[in-house]
């Protein structure tokens, strides 16, 4: 099983991705959530104002920071930045800019401006690197177990049967740190496993080092608390890579400094846009938020009663929202058991934990407004390789049908998160029967044909059903393909 082998099959790969990314880009969040204006106003300044100030947005976009007397964004960069595109393309092709509006939730064309360019951004960042990852996952899934119907699982699970997928609605960073962690481990993956002795070009292997690269260092750009994440990745990689010639493990090392480096420089930018200095970050003038001076900005140690609320309580718990999670511990047990499945393994169980912890420690750890610990959520991309594990290594018909049963369920709830609401209201201590349940079932929810074309909620879920359908059936067909091309 495994092996020193990189999974071909790019017909497979490319309609995981167009699935994926084409259901994230289907449904939409709540546009004038705190976390999405602020990213949002930042990006729309940079592209009509040429500076990152939000003074004009700033009682919208509640969560800022003050710095003399303007007011920036709060959050890391990345996902502001990443805005910038959308809102550029979007001025462009509608003649449309946010100061022909008045800044208000009364002003119906502000509404409409704001709610396109939330939709497109997200579309563009989350939603694209939700699908990027999903494609990551399933690549490295089969070059670690050599079964494409276990990586698709795995794939799959992470991307449609976790709230990840709520998340890729958004311009919230926590999915795009995951997809980029996983885009990460994918091209240290393929480094390890296509030295020279497998005839690859060196070329090749600096292409994937770039990317791996690029990928961690944007990581932290769209988050900075990232940095965990991205050193399990990196001392990964130079154990996977232990075998590889020296003088190519230092040139491998080279590029990927210069890609990192590159990733990280329009954070610097940004900061000299914003504050003048490349030393500054946001959450150093945030207001309103006194927590924030606990600890390291609002870090400070993991609490038990936290950790059980965000594993198995109604208002957070994220067993509640994709109970099939509970079958990745039993994957990666698998997988530390087995000499060449044992380090992605550890990293899995690394990277799960880092991010647990993380929100377990956070002073704010229920996230405001968010279905589910949103904090978390990072994890969910280290999950879907256990449940990868599980998939290729629990090969009984009970644990198939167990494991097929509760994607199921958890495919449906989040499909549920993604159309209904990804922000539960943070006193709602039922976050999914009120929130999303009851919100689902009485139609109020996003979808495209709903938002634009005046479409009821019934058609519009049919339209996605239907879809989806077709698309799982390619994808059967494709794995088909390749498992007979391969044979």
């Amino acid at each position: 099983m495994g092996g020193k082998v990189w999974p071909v099959g790019g017909r497979t790969a490319l309609l995981l991705f167009a699935f994926v990314w084409i259901s994230c880009g289907y449904f939409g969040s709540w546009a004038f959530n705190p976390n999405n204006t602020t990213r949002l106003f930042a990006a729309v300044s940079l592209v009509e104002e040429g500076d990152a100030t939000i003074d004009q947005y700033a009682e919208l976009a509640s969560d800022h920071a003050k710095f003399g007397d303007h007011y920036y964004t709060d959050k890391a960069p990345g996902m502001t930045l990443m805005a910038v595109p959308a809102v550029w393309l979007l001025d462009r092709l509608t003649d449309d800019e946010a100061v022909f509006h008045s800044p208000s939730l009364g002003d119906r064309g502000f509404v409409d401006y704001v709610v396109l360019r939330v939709w497109l951004s997200a579309f563009l960042s989350s939603g694209l690197l939700v699908a990027l990852g999903a494609v990551a996952l399933y690549w490295t899934g089969v070059s670690l177990t050599g079964n494409r119907g276990a990586a698709m699982f795995g794939a799959l699970s992470y991307a449609i049967a976790t709230p990840t997928w709520g998340w890729a609605t958004t311009i919230f960073g926590h999915a795009a740190v995951g997809a980029l962690l996983l885009i990460g481990l994918a091209g240290l993956r393929y480094i390890a496993v296509s030295g020279p002795d497998q005839g690859v070009r060196p070329g090749r292997l600096f292409t994937a080092a770039a990317i791996a690269a690029f990928a961690l260092g944007w990581a932290l750009v769209v988050e900075h608390q990232s940095v965990f994440g991205v050193l399990a990745l990196l001392l990964y990689g130079q154990w996977e890579t232990r075998r590889l010639p020296a003088v190519l493990r230092l040139k491998l090392l080279g590029v990927g400094v210069v890609a990192g480096l590159a990733a990280l420089a329009p954070l610097v930018i940004y900061n000299l846009i914003a504050f003048g200095t490349p030393f500054k970050v946001g959450y150093e003038g945030v207001e309103g938020f006194e927590g924030m001076q606990q600890g390291v900005m609002g870090l400070t140690y993991p609490k038990a009663h936290v950790m059980y609320e965000i594993l198995f309580g109604e208002r957070r718990g994220i067993l509640w929202l994709s109970p099939l999670l509970v079958l990745a511990p039993v994957g990666l047990f698998r997988m530390i058991g087995r000499e060449n499945l044992r380090a992605a393994g550890w990293l899995a169980i690394a990277g799960t934990a880092i991010y647990f912890l993380l929100n377990a420690a956070y002073v704010y750890w229920t996230g405001g407004n968010s279905t589910g610990p949103r904090h978390a959520m990072p994890a969910m991309a280290f999950l879907g390789l256990g449940l990868t594990g599980y998939w290729a290594l629990c090969r009984g018909p009970f644990w198939k049908t167990l494991g097929a049963a509760l994607f199921a369920v958890s495919a449906v709830i989040s499909s549920m998160i993604a159309a209904a609401n990804v922000t539960a209201y943070e006193g709602e201590t039922q976050a999914l029967k009120v929130e999303v349940w009851q919100r689902f079932i009485e139609g109020n929810i996003r979808t495209v044909p709903m938002e634009w074309f005046d479409w009821t909620w019934i058609p519009s879920l049919t339209l996605y059903c239907a879809f989806a359908g077709v698309m799982a059936l390619l994808i059967w067909l494709s794995l088909r393909r390749d498992a007979k091309a391969t044979a």
